[in-house]
């Protein structure tokens, strides 16, 4: 007995077959995460309010949404849409603040959706780089408590 392929329908069972296995690993993988944190000659409050700016304002190319401040406002968890290509998925963003002594650190941690396996352009550190940079811009303005 022989079997006669259709090519096209070869073709639609690889490309089915491709997409459920990104599908499954990208869950198992869990996203992309990452993480970094900066030191700030700054009081606790003086932060709380520059972070809130900085919250309000936009990135470049992308803007926060749906920000949810804890009742103690040490942790934001806020999302990054980006406008310029609306195909671009959303990230989880997540700011902390901890003080230290007369310091304050601020920890900036991102989360892709799940089924993101990687970041060859490097979105998510960027993204970290400029929250923490638009953070030390407020406070160089002088803008303190």
């Amino acid at each position: 007995m022989s079997y006669v392929f259709n090519s096209s329908a070869v073709r639609i069972i690889a490309i089915v077959s491709v997409c459920l296995a990104v599908l499954v690993l990208g869950r198992r993988a869990g996203g992309v995460r990452r993480q970094d944190s900066r030191t700030f000659d700054a009081s606790l409050l003086a932060l709380m309010v520059i972070v809130g700016k900085v919250l309000a304002s936009r990135g470049p190319g992308y803007r926060y949404a749906s920000t949810i401040l804890s009742e103690d406002g040490l942790v934001a968890n806020t999302r990054i849409k980006p406008d310029s290509w609306p195909l671009l998925l959303s990230t989880d963003l997540k700011i902390e603040l901890e003080a230290v002594g007369d310091k304050c650190v601020v920890t900036v941690t991102t989360q892709s959706q799940k089924w993101i396996r990687g970041d060859a352009f490097g979105f998510y550190d960027s993204y970290i780089k400029n929250f923490l940079d638009s953070v030390s811009d407020q406070l160089n303005r002088g803008d303190r408590l």
